[in-house]
């Protein structure tokens, strides 16, 4: 991992060359803030996959509790 310029809609977008930023902490799915959709029906519109739900919420959890007891143990 390291520094990583970011394209798209991410808030990250804004501060990431200021402040250590994380991105990809949401849920999985693919053709992000894609609605359209061809007239030949090829192109896919933005979808989310309902099984990452869980799996990045716990991640999230898992993060938020790690910086709480980091700060905690610099108290």
């Amino acid at each position: 991992m390291g520094v990583e310029e970011r394209g798209g809609l991410s808030d990250g977008n804004l501060f990431w060359h200021d402040y250590p930023t994380l991105d990809g902490l949401g849920p999985t799915g693919a053709n992000t803030h894609q609605s359209k959709r061809s007239e030949d029906g090829a192109e896919e519109p933005e979808f989310v996959r309902i099984s990452s739900f869980v799996p990045k919420a716990l991640l999230n959890c898992t993060a938020v509790l790690s910086l709480l007891s980091e700060a905690a143990f610099r108290s």
